[in-house]
């Protein structure tokens, strides 16, 4: 889910951490706002392809962290094996 406006379910979202993948096109920033709008806690930004290793120090408005591509790998390995 790239959390772009109207992609994220309230009811899903409320109260928990939300992985987004960052992309060029919308601003990781306002992915946070999508998220906190949606009443999530949290968010991981998580690099694809394009993004790859890259990490950028970036304000957010609710607690967040970004991990390199390797690193979102790995999570959403973790997280399809559940």
């Amino acid at each position: 889910n790239y959390c772009r406006t109207g992609t994220l379910d309230p009811k899903k979202v409320k109260g928990k951490i939300i992985t987004c993948l960052s992309d060029s096109a919308y601003e990781n920033i306002l992915k946070g706002i999508e998220v906190k709008d949606a009443g999530g806690v949290g968010m991981i930004v998580c690099n694809d392809e394009y993004t790859g290793n890259v990490v950028n120090p970036e304000p957010y408005v609710l607690p967040a962290t970004q991990l390199r591509l390797n690193d979102s790998k790995e999570l959403f390995a973790y997280i399809n094996s559940r």
